[in-house]
């Protein structure tokens, strides 16, 4: 409804304000909850940058969203109750349904509610999520989501000239000017003292991660490109054609794998209903040359991007034998009076104290091997030749670290390390330097998946260990967010091996759909699938103007392929979900006819 006196619709202010979601950012610190302070023990509290002002800003949107909804269903203005019987709302309501039982079951539920740490989609978020499709559902129009693709190009320009300047080591976060408005108060006194880096030459922008650049570009550009030339102005008209130019190339420049995969798709699809499509004739040639110029220039400057590609898509092709020469350990063994390290290569490292309580080391047959010590850095290494592809540090607490010597990187920051605490004459593996592992050797796993770990930067690791977790959560799942607490963070083999760093926590199934199945149920995951698959068949079938349903099923297919590599996150399920609703406000009530 239109304000009378100045003419202002806010339901197109909400579509608008919901488009900045993703380009917020801001410092908060909170303190850490009870169930957070099992994964992160050394934290007091907890310091977030990306997402928990990304979500704050949701959950206000959305209580206008429901007193706008609640207003006019008091007025008669919309029929709610034919809307919340329509089959496929009726899904969606069914799907929060059982993360409604999830929050309330679970044993996490100090961070059902809110989400934990650094992601944020506890129960409030997910809800949130659903009454953006309502809401979108309900009061979409042409003129409104005009509104919300303004807000979008303007915003995608925005994250994209952000990813672009930290591609090339220029981080606009480090700037002095920028830090006053993204730090609060009490940091600003001491803002001389502070220095943030968030990393170099890594396009993250304000998404955090460079795999989130590529889902949120894949989920915009069919958009942006549907009003390519439908903006009431050719200023506009250029603003949306720049914002899709410089999404296209900041997919490259963060080298999202899954992004640029997506990004083939929905070429393919731009050249299919350019030929095939009725309603696209007059475009073909556009569409066709446009396609052919930013498949050269971007071929041809990200080259590196796409040969990484192909690699991430042809390694499960390899022989077993290839993807398992890198692993380091293949067992620990303690017996109460030494440590016993075997390698993958067949050596054996034997590790006894002296009765000064000192580290001795041995091979297989128990020969003395002796070392050189760096007393600088705390590092040894050993003087037989068989055994210099190990490295020795030590650390505080009566802990050494033994590391494969080829992870450089890693050995660097001292996450490299399998940490072993020395008590005497008894021994055992530890995270953090005093966590002690139990049961190590006994991590539920797809076996399927045994030899392909490294598949995908470690995807193929993290998906053998987290497929097993659904075993169990067919009904409820294990409580929203709480995929980091399920997950067997005490695998020191499969972490060592498969991904470099034995203390690394693995906070996330990098699978949309694997992280629900496991977070809310298998149950939930079906009836999400159930939902959005509706929708695109309804989109297909539909009989009136197709134009914006075909870029918008492009949309949500190319958005769905990044989730299969991808994980859901507060910073873009806001816009996927105003999409879905849109789709089906269209094809329940010809609102685009």
């Amino acid at each position: 409804m239109r304000n009378k006196h100045n003419n202002i619709d806010i339901r197109s202010i909400i579509f608008a304000l919901l488009a900045i979601l993703p380009g917020l950012v801001r410092i908060i610190v909170e303190n850490i909850s009870k169930s957070e302070s099992i994964i992160y023990k050394s934290l007091q509290g907890q310091t977030d940058f990306f997402y928990l002002v990304k979500a704050r800003y949701l959950y206000f949107l959305v209580i206008f969203m429901i007193g706008i909804i609640i207003y006019d269903w008091a007025k008669n203005k919309i029929d709610l109750k034919s809307i919340l019987k329509n089959r496929i709302t009726i899904v969606f309501i069914g799907y929060l349904f059982f993360v409604t039982l999830s929050a309330l079951f679970t044993e996490y539920k100090d961070i059902a509610l809110w989400g934990i740490y650094s992601r944020y989609e506890g129960w409030v978020t997910i809800f949130s999520y659903i009454v953006v499709f309502i809401f979108s559902l309900l009061y979409f129009t042409k003129e409104r989501f005009y509104k919300f693709v303004q807000a979008l190009s303007i915003v995608t320009i925005y994250i994209s000239v952000i990813g672009l300047l930290q591609y090339f080591e220029i981080d606009p976060f480090q700037w002095r000017l920028v830090q006053y408005t993204y730090l609060p108060t009490f940091l600003m006194r001491n803002i001389e003292q502070l220095n943030f880096k968030f990393g170099e030459g890594a396009a993250y922008s304000t998404l955090y991660n460079p795999n989130y650049i590529g889902s949120f570009v894949v989920l915009v550009i069919p958009i942006l490109a549907y009003y390519s030339n439908k903006m009431k102005t050719n200023l506009w008209n250029f603003i949306v054609v720049l914002s899709i130019v410089l999404s296209v190339v900041l997919i490259f420049a963060a080298k999202s794998s899954a992004g640029i995969l997506a990004l083939g798709f929905i070429i393919i699809a731009f050249i299919f209903v350019s030929l095939f499509g009725k309603s696209f004739k007059r475009y073909r040639l556009k569409i066709l040359i446009g396609i052919l110029i930013f498949t050269s220039i971007f071929g041809l400057t990200f080259k590196n991007s796409i040969i990484t590609l192909a690699k991430d898509i042809f390694e499960p092709f390899k022989t077993l034998e290839e993807l398992e020469t890198n692993k380091f350990i293949d067992k620990l063994e303690n017996n109460g009076k030494y440590f016993t390290f075997s390698f993958s290569n067949g050596k054996e490292l034997n590790i006894q104290l002296n009765d000064k309580n000192t580290p001795m080391y041995y091979d297989k047959d128990w020969n003395d091997l002796s070392f050189d010590y760096d007393k600088e850095k705390n590092i040894l290494t050993f003087h037989n030749k068989e055994y210099n592809f190990v490295r020795i540090k030590y650390f505080n607490d009566n802990v050494i670290g033994i590391a494969k010597r080829s992870s450089e990187h890693y050995l660097s920051q001292s996450r490299g390390y399998v940490y072993v605490k020395m008590r005497y004459l008894n021994s055992h593996p530890v995270n953090h330097y005093n966590e002690k592992i139990k049961n190590y050797d006994d991590i539920p796993r797809l076996e399927l998946l045994d030899g392909y770990e490294r598949v995908g930067s470690g995807r193929g690791y993290i998906w053998s260990r987290s497929i097993p977790l659904t075993y169990d959560s067919w009904f409820i799942g294990s409580g929203p967010d709480s995929f980091i607490l399920e997950f067997p963070q005490n695998d020191i083999y499969g972490k060592t091996n498969y991904m470099k760093v034995p203390q690394i926590i693995v906070d996330k199934p990098h699978n949309m759909f694997l992280g629900m199945a496991i977070n809310t149920g298998v149950i939930s995951l079906l009836l999400f699938l159930a939902g959005v698959l509706s929708i695109l068949w309804k989109a297909v079938k539909y009989k009136g103007e197709k134009q914006f349903l075909i870029f918008s099923t492009i949309s949500i297919l190319a958005f769905l392929i990044t989730g299969l590599f991808n994980d859901s996150i507060v910073a873009i399920m806001p816009i996927f979900y105003l999409i879905l609703g849109s789709m089906l406000s269209i094809t329940s009530s010809n609102k685009f006819d």
